[in-house]
């Protein structure tokens, strides 16, 4: 059994029922592993106690017979018996848990008719035991018929199935905690190694109640410096109002999407973000926390500000955006208004897992599903026609590759000539995803509990 039974089986409340079932039948019983160590037992006979349970080869023998007496379990027996080797009869009762046969409890120490007194004298002789007291203890050795034995093990077979809902009970309770700690471990590694900031606030007052470790990597903060801080503490002067304004959409409608906002460093440098958020709530409806995540979009809007200063230029060059974009963490494109790609950087690349030669100038419609490309398509002229920007969360097939959730942004550009150009980022947030669903997934389990 994976599980010790001590932690299944109160032994010490079981002993106490031993005991009792001892004082009012008279029969011994003990419960043991199966491998014959004895794990409680009531109070044994004088003849087991001072004498076969005493000398090491007798005690040996109690053991190898425990051992043969529940090896002789047959499917269907509620219970058997057998002779030991010492010269005693006992009974086996079998301890299932969930099907599992995990020990035995014996109950004996009794004869059927009367002992041979002979065998035992030879006995005491073999083992150099008192001959006078070991047969006196034998004569307290008490004589019973078969249907009185089971008679008093219809009630032990009543206790031990009560032991066995009790341990199942436990075992259950047992590998849920088991369960639940794996599942918070889970949920550990992914919420610290999110690659976006997340982060939950009290709707109350607004502070902090927990936060992930990227978090305190991309601002310099400490775990201490932020739990329990206001969260307008995190932002940048320059963005306070817009702040406040969302922090009250969120109060009032329990989300926010895709709100551009500054996150402020600890040595006061700036952070754009894009922030995201959603309530979690209790059984009455009423919100515990936000659930939120800032994603670091500072690369996006480098990329966004020299494109506008490449269109006052009138050059959009694939020179000139070559030395832009490639340092770019996330993947970054320029397509044309047929939705032919122009330019696209080192990491669009390696997202699907192309070179250049074979993406620029197509629209990668060989690469992604039909419905996918489809609706890429139509985002593409969306965007292109009304120059509307669009913020869009995908799920992403790449041939080969697994499916990904990614958030595209695609914005439109008119060159001096009067040409439109689509420009967008990626950002993939499938390990996001991950961790705001083992979450949900962790709190479900605590309300389980």
């Amino acid at each position: 059994m994976k599980y010790q039974l001590s932690n299944l089986i109160d032994f010490e409340k079981v002993n106490a029922l031993l005991e009792g079932f001892y004082k009012t039948t008279g029969f011994t019983s003990a419960i043991s592993d199966l491998e014959g160590k004895i794990l409680t037992k009531s109070t044994w006979r004088k003849i087991c106690a001072d004498f076969h349970r005493i000398h090491p080869e007798t005690e040996e023998i109690c053991k190898i017979s425990h051992l043969e007496l529940a090896a002789k379990k047959v499917g269907g027996e509620k219970y058997h018996f057998l002779k030991c080797f010492n010269g005693l009869f006992d009974a086996v009762v079998p301890i299932v848990i969930n099907g599992e046969h995990i020990a035995n409890l014996f109950s004996g120490q009794f004869l059927f008719e009367k002992p041979n007194r002979e065998f035992f004298t030879e006995q005491a002789g073999k083992y150099k035991f008192d001959v006078t007291k070991y047969l006196d203890a034998l004569d307290k050795v008490p004589v019973v018929s078969e249907e009185s034995v089971k008679t008093a093990l219809d009630f032990l077979m009543s206790m031990v199935q009560l032991i066995s809902d009790t341990a199942a009970q436990k075992l259950k309770q047992v590998e849920l905690n088991e369960a639940l700690r794996n599942s918070e471990e889970r949920f550990r590694l992914l919420y610290n190694n999110s690659p976006d900031m997340l982060v939950s606030v009290s709707p109350d007052d607004a502070t902090i109640l927990f936060c992930n470790d990227t978090i305190q990597k991309k601002t310099g903060y400490s775990n201490e410096e932020i739990i329990g801080s206001p969260i307008f503490n995190m932002y940048h002067n320059d963005c306070l109002e817009d702040v406040k304004e969302t922090f009250e959409q969120f109060t009032k409608n329990g989300e926010v999407k895709n709100r551009e906002l500054i996150l402020k460093r600890k040595d006061g440098s700036k952070i754009d973000v894009s922030l995201n958020a959603c309530k979690i709530k209790d059984e009455t409806g009423k919100i515990l926390y936000s659930m939120s995540s800032w994603r670091d979009i500072s690369e996006r809007k480098l990329v966004e500000i020299e494109l506008v200063k490449a269109k006052e230029n009138a050059e959009i060059s694939n020179n000139y955006l070559d030395s832009i974009i490639n340092n770019i963490g996330d993947p970054v494109f320029v397509k044309d208004d047929q939705s032919r790609l122009l330019l696209v950087n080192n990491a669009f690349c390696a997202l699907f897992n192309l070179s250049r030669d074979q993406i620029i100038g197509k629209t990668l419609a060989e690469d992604v599903s039909p419905t996918e490309q489809e609706n890429f398509i139509r985002i593409d002229n969306q965007v292109l026609t009304d120059g509307i920007e669009n913020n869009n969360v995908e799920s992403l097939s790449i041939r080969g590759n697994k499916t990904k959730i990614i958030t595209t942004r695609k914005t439109r550009y008119i060159d001096n000539t009067g040409k439109k150009f689509l420009v967008g980022i990626i950002h993939d947030i499938t390990e996001q995803k991950r961790a705001e669903e083992e979450i949900i997934k962790h709190k479900n389990n605590l309300e389980e509990l």
